[in-house]
Order: C-alpha cells, then sequence, then structure tokens
C-alpha cells in the first residue's frame, strides 16, 4: 500500500498525474480526466517527450484537494474553524459537488481560481 500525494489515501494502484509529478490513486486520475485543460496537458507531455525531455514536469495542477474543499466549506459556511477535523472525516463520502446544507445545494469549489 501506498498513498496518494495528491489526496492523501491509501491505495494499492497509483499513475503518474498528467499535469505535474505526483503519482495518484485512481479516483484522482478520474477527477483529472474531467479537468478542463486535461487535453492540454497530455498534448503538452506528448510534445515534450517527442522533443526528448522524459523528465517534464506538467503544466501544473490547480484543483483543490479534498482538505481544501472542506477548508472553503468551513470558512464559508461556519463561525469557527473548530468543526474542520470533524467535517473533515465525516464528509469523505459526501458528494460535495452537490451537497445538501439545509436547504441549500452547495456546489464546493474544484479549482484555485473558483474560491
Amino acid at each position: 500500500m501506498c498513498k496518494c500525494e495528491r489526496c492523501s489515501i491509501e491505495t494499492n494502484t497509483t499513475t503518474m498525474s498528467m499535469f505535474n509529478t505526483q503519482a495518484i490513486c485512481m479516483d484522482c486520475k478520474e477527477i483529472e480526466r474531467k479537468h478542463p485543460k486535461y487535453e492540454e496537458a497530455c498534448t503538452r507531455e506528448n510534445e515534450e517527450i517527442k522533443k526528448g525531455n522524459y523528465n517534464f514536469e506538467g503544466i501544473g495542477w490547480d484543483g483543490l484537494t479534498y482538505e481544501e474543499r472542506i477548508q472553503w466549506f468551513v470558512k464559508n459556511y461556519y463561525e469557527s474553524g473548530m468543526e474542520y477535523l470533524s467535517l473533515l472525516e465525516t464528509m469523505k463520502n459526501e458528494d460535495l459537488d452537490n451537497f445538501k446544507w439545509y436547504d441549500e445545494i452547495i456546489k464546493f469549489p474544484k479549482y484555485k481560481h473558483e474560491i
């Protein structure tokens, strides 16, 4: 077992990110595939390999980690940050793209530019 370098979850399987040099789990890879710049990242990687650059650092990942998404929620929906650790544990199985909070559906940001 090893840890995903992006989400820190224990996993048996990792793959390299197309955006940077992280070894990521398959769940993070699926998130990566949905990123609006995924095709650009793949194209740039292939161009660098053709040039002989086998150590391309990627175009950079601007996605938020699970922890950063929870921090955003605490910052915007709680008056104190004291709930952070308990929310971090209890929200692992929640759909952060369609989270129901009282009568409101909250879409947690996925990328740094959305904050």
